[in-house]
């Protein structure tokens, strides 16, 4: 009789080859194509593994604050506005950018630059006024305080940025009054307040001789003419010197609203106020002036919002105008003030802080809200950073070029394994709309991002200097990128016992740059290097390599300069449980 005893097959290794490279997943899901942690790493090459290319200085700048691309690249910095590199006025209080035609306007200083004329003025205008007459014609003449002797403009520079007043505005007239007071105790007493009216301009006329004293000729405002007459009165008696009344001080001013950001939308300028729950609309075409209402087209446009908490964006998308908060995005459709319609979705809106990030791309408009990076096509948001992983991010900025969008965010400390912590930084990361994949390029802090001339420019605020974010044949650089990436754990998912005979990885080194494979075991400490070549000239190279037994292992691949990852080959024999 003959006995058949079973006969054991050795476990044939099973071998799996990456060729297409997803980017960074910082989630203990991370495939195995993608990168747990990387730095200054692209999609250019897709589908290939390459580091991106490096930054290019163009110059120092000062301490940022904005940037902004017009006809030329303008900047806020040292608090201060520069055109095309040179310094046109200050802006200590500013941070947004805002373009109009020929015009860039500076908030929140309330500026103008026109790129025409190459002049910086304010947008508010106020004027003491020595004396106001009753014309003929019914209208109200106010003479101004020449501009030399007037309190409101002490310097040369502050002369130099006034933007005098312009016949169709409408200004507002403020002047003391002597008011009776009702006391609870039943005596009545007074006392001097200010009063405030509006008019509207129909004439200027400035003095030939200095060009500095300016007559100003109004419509009737009969309600301040009357009491103009009567405070007069009382001044020329001396009644009021008992209370303290001895001028009138009547003041023309030129108001534009408090906001707190500003955009551009259908040749007007809007802007949205927190504390007052407004959103503004300047008149058509004309960004002086934010309190015209005679029941027009042009008019000027004021709306209160209802729903609570602060505005944390504004921006002009798909026709019409949209206004963020952290739990909403409220939408402005129309043409003129009479068919203004305002919706509300309730949805993810603009993260507090995060306005910089409102960015548009290809017809999509992303921004970073609380729960993440958004894209938005009309319709409802929809959250993209879900390879980010559980990292709380703050103060973002962004800016498009090409089909990437570049984010950079304030990262807080945090960890992903037990053996993974990091403090608080800031990162640049780059999503690849067209391939939905994410990388990480950078850890500096970018203030603002621009895309002027086919390149995308940003403000380093580490070393206060504007960059261009690739080199090209204009901006060369003989610069090396130090780079890295560093896979999730591999082969940790895999209950059985199982051994990796071999990793293969096939690269292409260029001449002058670095590459180095390190790999860590069971979520240890050191990592082990088993390969490092500096090459001399271009050459393509496969390397091996042999791990020892573990239950799982990291990759990580650094290098300096150009070096083109093709493919990652693993060969995994998995026995049983025991």
């Amino acid at each position: 009789m003959i006995v058949r005893l079973p006969m054991l097959e050795d476990a044939r290794a099973q071998r799996t080859v990456v060729s297409s490279f997803g980017g960074y997943n910082h989630t203990p899901g991370v495939k195995e194509n993608q990168f747990f942690d990387m730095v200054n790493m692209s999609s250019d090459e897709f589908p290939l593994l390459s580091p991106r290319k490096p930054y290019v200085h163009v110059r120092n700048v000062g301490y940022p604050e904005a940037l902004y691309a017009h006809n030329k690249l303008c900047w806020i910095a040292d608090n201060g506005f520069y055109y095309d590199g040179v310094r046109y006025g200050n802006a200590p209080d500013s941070s947004q950018l805002v373009g109009m035609g020929a015009y860039v306007t500076v908030w929140r200083d309330k500026a103008i630059f026109n790129s025409s004329s190459n002049t910086y003025r304010q947008l508010e205008s106020q004027r003491s006024v020595t004396d106001v007459v009753k014309k003929v014609s019914d209208n109200l003449s106010f003479a101004l305080t020449n501009l030399t002797q007037d309190p409101w403009y002490p310097d040369e520079e502050q002369r130099n940025h006034y933007q005098p007043f312009q016949a169709g505005e409408v200004v507002e007239i403020s002047y003391f009054d002597l008011v009776e007071v009702d006391d609870p105790g039943g005596t009545p007493w007074m006392t001097v307040i200010r009063q405030y009216e509006w008019v509207k301009i129909l004439n200027v006329q400035t003095e030939e001789d200095s060009g500095l004293s300016e007559y100003v000729e109004t419509e009737m405002n009969q309600s301040f003419w009357e009491r103009y007459q009567e405070l007069q009165d009382i001044l020329d008696t001396g009644k009021g010197e008992a209370y303290g009344f001895t001028d009138i001080d009547v003041r023309l001013s030129r108001k534009v609203p408090d906001m707190d950001f500003v955009c551009e939308w259908n040749n007007r300028l809007w802007g949205c106020s927190s504390e007052k729950h407004e959103l503004y609309a300047s008149a058509l075409g004309d960004p002086y002036n934010w309190n015209v209402f005679e029941g027009t087209s042009q008019d000027s446009y004021i709306l209160t919002i209802g729903s609570t908490g602060e505005f944390t964006g504004i921006c002009a998308y798909g026709g019409g105008l949209l206004l963020f908060k952290e739990n909403c995005i409220h939408r402005l459709y129309g043409t003129s003030p009479s068919n203004y319609q305002l919706t509300t979705l309730v949805c993810d809106g603009v993260q507090k802080g995060c306005e910089r990030s409102i960015c548009e791309r290809n017809g999509i408009l992303y921004y970073v809200s609380q729960y993440g990076v958004c894209a938005y096509s009309g319709s409802y948001p929809t959250v993209i950073s879900g390879d980010l992983g559980n990292v709380e991010y703050t103060e973002a900025s962004a800016g498009g070029w090409q089909n990437k969008v570049y984010f950079c965010m304030k990262a807080a400390a945090h960890s992903c394994y037990p053996d993974e912590i990091k403090g608080e930084h800031w990162e640049i990361l780059v999503f690849d709309a067209e391939r939905g994949c994410w990388h990480k390029e950078d850890e500096l802090h970018a203030v603002c991002f621009a895309a002027f001339e086919n390149r995308l420019y940003f403000l380093n605020a580490e070393n206060r200097s504007l960059y261009v974010a690739a080199a090209d044949d204009t901006f060369p650089t003989s610069d090396k990128v130090h780079w890295f990436v560093r896979t999730g754990k591999q082969c940790s998912q895999l209950p059985d016992n199982k051994t990796v005979s071999k990793i293969q990885i096939k690269a292409t080194v260029f001449s002058g740059a670095r590459l180095c494979i390190e790999l860590r075991y069971d979520s240890g400490e050191r990592w082990e290097k088993y390969y490092e070549q500096i090459s001399h000239r271009k050459m393509c190279y496969t390397i091996p390599i042999i791990p020892r037994r573990c239950d799982h292992f990291e990759i990580r691949i650094s290098g300096t300069g150009e070096v083109l990852v093709h493919s990652l080959a693993r060969e995994l024999e998995q026995g049983s449980e025991l």
